[in-house]
């Protein structure tokens, strides 16, 4: 009596397949054989009355989970592009509801990969699982998967029943699939390593033609002073793969890599006898999961098949340029000048809409309510007479009074912007001042703006020549150092552009003569928490530099497609520090409004294993003032990878300062708790031993470079690290005298020997605090006496002793004073020697002159 049940079941299940085979034979097969050989790997549940996982891919029985959801996992046995899916839902007349209703299908390309959901429903938003019948006439159903791309080349399909028409059980009866075959793994690795082969080759000769080319212009216009062929086939190729790097990214700097690749390369010969369909073939392989850096190889052909002209067109037309960031912007007046359709200087390669669509974008930014929403767009006038004038910080000015000197150079000569340019309601008078623009600039026109704007530029960077070059370090200045390469690159004025590389000299033989084994020492302004572990004009050295600065590669695009190179005395300061000794180096900074007669400036001493620096404010100023802002002051670790810093950085740095040679003296003025930390800049550098305290003094060793502190009065406290990882050991002042003065004394092993030598040469040493003023003697580098007490003379505030007498230590007259960087302040002259070399940088004349 018991099996009477599950007689009538089979009987039912049976006549439904019957029916079953028949609508199969009447499904569409779009042309695509039936997949074959298809196997059960995984099952959720099912079994009840023989209706097992199997029967969906067998022409008897069906499959019943008993709960759900339940899912089916299938693998068709080789690789597949699925063009169809043929389901037979479960169905028995006796036993209504047990229809599948909802089912999800996801698709793999390999056992063990990522699945990934088909789409059952295109019209709905999202990913819907497909839909089934309920009843006899419903019981079949074909789906077309040709236009969904996660059925090229799948191994493995999942199916899993969300839910029934009705009741708790549910399943399938058969499933089917027409598709094509791919070929096997194997076969379509080894046919893949032969188009990657094949498009090396091509790429290579490209790629040779790129740097061939570049070779030859740069032996044919090489200016003297500049270095030599060694030097510039190592950055030659440097600067090949970061436009390469460029390229394959989506978006302007993409845009413009592409072109200025396309144009220095030329269809190398080799192309002649390789088949175009190889690398289209690559081109599409990138799609495939089961080959990792597709992505890569894929980008790589298409730069092969010269898709880089129109696909950088395809990027501007097709690209949101309102939320391109709005420190790069100029990046698009560069975009323009090189490469527009009407008249690119480089070449006319970019598509009619992508042009159009570049002048119509800049313009709109002179509209406030239009700019892009990133940040507000300072537009301002220019004042040509005053051109020390910047808004806010020195790369705010940089960076907007570039970009709108461009466009206005752009968009003067076309009348349907130029007729609607207004400039009473468009430009801001008095760099961001809030009184009304005067009348005689309310009513300018855009080619006076322009004009306004190229004798700005032009005074701006002879005024820099004369007055101080940099008013920011670090981050910020990574700005203003992107303004000159976009300046040298973009300016129309034939001036500015050779200003701009001589600024660049500057300020690239400023940075070597601060470069100690890899790390950049010297004082640093704008220097906050964060920026300890990143220095972006580290990474730009070495795009330049190589080893010498580190190996690193941080070039940008607007570096990249300049055709400049650093002064070859720069590749000599960097390439022996041993040669070029320990010395002094100062430098005049120039102020963030209308400078005074008398400001500040930075001190370093350079040695092969240090970099002590400090900014000096003159004493003759308020306590206010713009160098102060998180002053980084301390000594740079080269080997060790680390900074000693006196802390806290906060705005506003408050520390006074005497300098001279190794030793640094200082006080605290500011409000709260100062200290001292040793932070590590990059990591895999020297040990930083633990500190020793001695004779008062708390003595340390970083690599091989030495330090010692010691306050007026009391002793440092060592202190306990761990508030930031990056902290490797932390000094405390002693309690309640955190305003007294302190000493900051570095040593090396080039000048102070081993360490126990250095540690003995300190102790040696003498230390006075009377009446408010340190007195500290050292036998290597005489008397320093600091006091900084407002109610002192302010010629005792800085002295250093000399034969007889205290002599006062006082702003340099020059703009920069050490045995390799002259210059006479206010003189436009610069002058840089080292070894046989001697370097003129002459901003009144205009030239650059070597002797």
């Amino acid at each position: 009596m018991r099996t009477a049940p599950k007689i009538i079941a089979s009987l039912s299940i049976v006549t439904v397949l019957t029916g079953n085979v028949n609508a199969a034979a009447k499904a569409e097969t779009n042309g695509s054989p039936e997949i074959t050989g298809l196997t059960v790997t995984d099952f959720s549940s099912g079994g009840s009355y023989g209706r097992v996982a199997g029967n969906v891919v067998s022409e008897q029985g069906a499959w019943l989970a008993d709960k759900l959801p339940a899912q089916v996992t299938l693998d068709l046995g080789s690789y597949y592009d699925i063009k169809t899916l043929e389901v037979r839902n479960y169905f028995e007349a006796q036993v209504p509801g047990r229809e599948a209703k909802e089912v999800e299908v996801w698709v793999a390309s390999e056992p063990d990969g990522k699945y990934v959901q088909l789409d059952g429903d295109a019209r709905s938003p999202g990913v819907q699982p497909f839909l089934l019948g309920k009843g006899r006439e419903n019981i079949h159903k074909s789906f077309d998967l040709s236009d969904q791309t996660a059925t090229e080349d799948v191994r493995r399909v999942r199916f899993v029943v969300l839910s029934s028409h009705g009741a708790k059980m549910s399943g399938l009866a058969r499933v089917k699939f027409q598709g094509a075959k791919l070929p096997s793994v194997k076969a379509r690795n080894q046919a893949l390593a032969q188009r990657r082969k094949q498009a090396e080759q091509i790429l290579a000769a490209a790629r040779q033609k790129v740097l061939a080319r570049n070779r030859a212009e740069y032996k044919k216009n090489t200016l003297k002073g500049r270095p030599g062929m060694a030097a510039f086939d190592q950055f030659n190729e440097r600067r090949v793969a970061k436009l390469e790097e460029h390229a394959r990214n989506n978006g302007v700097e993409a845009a413009i890599a592409k072109l200025w690749l396309h144009v220095d390369s030329e269809t190398p010969e080799f192309w002649k006898d390789k088949p175009k369909e190889v690398l289209e073939q690559l081109a599409a392989d990138h799609t495939a999961v089961q080959h990792p850096n597709g992505d890569i190889w894929g980008e790589l052909a298409r730069f092969c098949l010269d898709t880089d002209v129109e696909e950088a067109s395809r990027i501007i037309t097709e690209s949101d340029l309102n939320k391109y960031v709005w420190h790069h912007h100029y990046n698009l007046v560069g975009l323009y000048n090189m490469f527009n359709a009407d008249n690119g200087t480089r070449a006319k390669l970019l598509s009619a809409d992508a042009t159009d669509k570049l002048r119509a974008h800049v313009f709109d930014t002179f509209e406030a309510n239009k700019r892009p929403g990133n940040r507000i767009w300072r537009v301002f006038h220019f004042l040509p007479d005053e051109p020390w004038w910047t808004w806010g910080n020195q790369n705010h000015g940089f960076v907007f009074q570039s970009y709108f000197y461009g466009v206005a150079s752009i968009l003067k000569d076309y009348p349907e912007y130029a007729e609607k340019f207004n400039a009473g309601n468009m430009i801001s008078w008095g760099q961001g001042a809030k009184e009304e623009t005067p009348p005689e600039l309310a009513k300018i026109p855009l080619a006076e703006f322009a004009e306004r704007a190229r004798q700005f530029w032009r005074n701006r960077l002879a005024w820099m020549s004369r007055h101080g070059i940099w008013a920011e370090d670090m981050l910020y200045r990574t700005y203003d150092i992107e303004v000159l390469y976009h300046l040298l690159g973009s300016a129309p004025d034939p001036v500015i552009r050779k200003r701009a590389e001589m600024m660049l000299d500057i300020h690239w033989t400023m940075y070597a003569l601060q470069m100690v084994h890899g790390q950049l020492g010297g004082a640093k302004n704008r220097y906050k928490l964060h920026y300890v572990g990143s220095h972006p004009e580290r990474a730009r050295a070495g795009y330049y530099f190589g080893e010498l600065a580190g190996a690193e590669n941080g070039s940008s695009i607007n570096a990249a497609t300049a055709n400049y190179i650093p002064p070859a005395i720069a590749y000599d300061l960097l390439a022996d520090p041993g040669k070029r000794g320990c010395f002094t180096y100062r430098e005049r900074l120039q102020n963030l409004g209308p400078m005074p007669p008398l400001a500040a400036w930075k001190q370093s001493y350079v040695t092969p294993e240090y970099v002590l620096g400090a900014y000096i404010k003159h004493d003759k100023l308020d306590d206010w003032f713009r160098y102060s802002e998180r002053a980084g002051q301390g000594i740079t670790f080269g080997k060790a990878r680390a900074i000693l810093n006196l802390r806290p950085m906060a705005t506003w740095q408050p520390y006074h300062g005497l300098q001279h040679g190794p030793v640094l003296l200082a006080r605290w003025f500011g409000k709260g708790r100062p200290y001292i930390s040793i932070m590590q800049t990059q990591s895999g550098g020297a040990e930083v031993e633990p500190p020793v305290a001695e004779g008062g003094w708390v003595f340390g060793k970083a690599g091989d470079a030495y330090y010692a502190l010691r306050p007026a009065a009391g002793e440092f406290a060592i202190g306990k690290t761990g508030k930031d990882s990056r902290e490797l050991q932390h000094f405390d002042f002693p309690e309640g005298k955190e305003k007294i003065p302190f000493i900051v004394h570095a040593g090396g092993a080039t000048e102070d020997g081993s360490f126990e030598q250095f540690k003995k040469r300190i102790l040696r040493n003498k230390i006075s605090y009377q009446n408010g003023a340190l007195t500290y003697d050292s036998k290597d580098w005489g008397a320093m006496r600091f006091a900084p007490d407002p109610s002192k003379p302010a010629e005792e505030l800085r002295q250093v002793k000399g034969w007889f007498k205290w002599n006062p230590v006082e702003l340099p007259e020059k703009l920069f004073v050490s045995p390799y960087l002259n210059s006479e302040y206010g003189s436009g002259i610069i002058t840089a020697e080292f070894g046989d070399r001697k370097l003129i940088l002459d901003f009144n004349k205009n030239e650059r002159r070597v002797e």
